[in-house]
């Protein structure tokens, strides 16, 4: 019977073993993967919440209606605001005799929460904007409709007639300052 040399395998032994280096790296490469997965999760967690939060129009919902065509249920806010739902918007335009101001917005859009926090609450706008019916388009909810009026950027401000025909339009963020004349048909 022969011993093995020092160092080597005995027979039969199988098992390989990674150095201490590659196993640690190993490690790493694994925590990394769990530490993104992780942000990841967190991420869709916040971002769902932040999304309701912003469709329920903070607590301002008044009614809910179903609607087909507008790719899920339609909310009326106290403050006039009707969302996701064209066709009240346009049947309400013609019973009105008012143009319509479509808002194409994004729960993740910063310059879209903006205009939703500084702009529109502006007492100068609030009476600008008394002249409309007033469409706020989630374009996550209604990509047909943005692609329709080619609403890449966002915000993007389209006014239409009763009809549905656009008037004209505005893209980004607009001031009060800004805002106004576009309502009023200055810019």
């Amino acid at each position: 019977m022969t011993t093995p040399k020092r160092g080597s395998k005995p027979r039969g032994s199988t098992k390989k073993t990674a150095p201490a280096g590659a196993r640690s790296r190993q490690q790493n490469t694994a925590l990394v993967v769990v530490a993104v997965f992780a942000v990841l999760l967190f991420g869709a967690i916040a971002y769902s919440q932040n999304a309701a939060a912003r469709n329920s129009t903070a607590g301002k919902t008044t009614g809910v209606a179903a609607n087909g065509s507008a790719g899920g249920a339609t909310l009326a806010a106290a403050d006039g605001w009707i969302w996701n739902d064209p066709d009240a918007a346009l049947a309400r335009a013609k019973a009105e005799d008012k143009p319509i101001l479509i808002d194409f917005w994004a729960s993740w859009c910063v310059w879209c929460k903006k205009m939703d926090d500084e702009t529109y609450p502006d007492a100068r706008v609030k009476k600008a904007l008394s002249g409309y019916v007033l469409l706020k388009i989630d374009v996550d909810r209604m990509p047909d409709l943005q692609k329709q009026f080619q609403a890449e950027g966002l915000p993007t401000t389209v006014i239409v007639d009763k009809n549905g025909k656009e008037i004209k339009r505005t893209v980004g963020y607009q001031t009060p300052d800004q805002f106004v004349p576009f309502l009023s048909g200055g810019a």
